[in-house]
């Protein structure tokens, strides 16, 4: 059977990775899952074995985490972006510990070593970047990620955009679905940054590795229409980077709402 990001994919010729929004949970519970799965099939031969079928989209990830190879580093790049995410993002380092039959994933601060279900969903969110970072997304591959501002706070909302920007530079091709303005204004920065000196950009603390320049983005707004979901291109400025229109006008919408509440009306 074909997976669905294989499906989803075909024509596509370079090595492909999906994370789907539901990767917190499925990190939490990869390994109940796993066992359960490798428990069953070594007795399928014997008895008969009925599991209910996952969206593919979880049945790729839940792979992957099983046949993740330790012996596959990552390309110098890739490594530094694993380790600004480590370092600047989860406060510690995610990584795997193989057993008989399915692998634990652990994540370790300067304090204490945890297990994935033990820690807080910011990190397991991030987790699963992490490790596909670190064995399977290289060069040329191109990395899909839904949501990737879910379950952080506004400023790791910020450094994982300047790691997407990084990924960009290291020709990793990325594609995102977002519904964070924070995000999107962050991307944005960094295609304004690709217009100032690289004096003044340093000064403001971004290196020439997290810069984007219009030629580097795309974006689309997907939105609901008479005939279904209408998928619009969205122009790329070089001072402004992508349109916010869709993230204004609600942002308006409250703003004049709590006028009227306060003044009257």
């Amino acid at each position: 059977m074909r997976s669905y990001s294989a499906f989803l994919l075909q024509g596509y010729s370079a090595p492909s990775h999906y994370l789907p929004a539901s990767r917190s949970g499925i990190l939490q519970g990869h390994k109940t899952l796993a066992s359960l799965i490798v428990g069953r099939a070594s007795t399928a031969w014997i008895e008969s074995m009925e599991v209910e079928r996952l969206p593919g989209v979880i049945t790729d990830l839940v792979q992957a985490l099983l046949v993740l190879d330790r012996a596959k580093p990552p390309s110098g790049k890739i490594e530094k972006i694993v380790e600004f995410l480590e370092s600047n993002v989860v406060a510690g380092s995610v990584d795997i510990k193989k057993q008989l039959e399915y692998p634990d994933l652990q994540y370790q601060n300067d304090a204490e070593e945890f297990r994935l279900h033990q820690v807080s969903s910011m990190v397991s969110e991030i987790a699963s970047m992490v490790l596909y970072l670190k064995y399977l997304v290289r060069p040329g591959h191109l990395f899909i990620v839904e949501e990737p501002e879910s379950h952080l706070d506004p400023a790791n909302q910020r450094r994982l955009a300047r790691a997407i920007a990084m990924l960009v530079n290291a020709r990793v091709r990325i594609l995102v679905t977002t519904h964070s303005d924070i995000f999107l204004q962050q991307i944005n920065n960094l295609v304004h940054a690709s217009s100032l000196a690289p004096r003044r950009r340093l000064r403001m603390g971004y290196k020439a590795t997290e810069v984007l320049t219009p030629s580097d983005v795309s974006a689309y707004v997907f939105q609901p229409g008479d005939r279904g979901t209408q998928v619009t291109p969205l122009p790329i400025d070089a001072d402004y980077g992508i349109s916010t229109e869709s993230f204004d006008a609600v942002h308006r919408a409250l703003y004049d709402e709590a006028v009227k509440m306060e003044h009257g009306g």
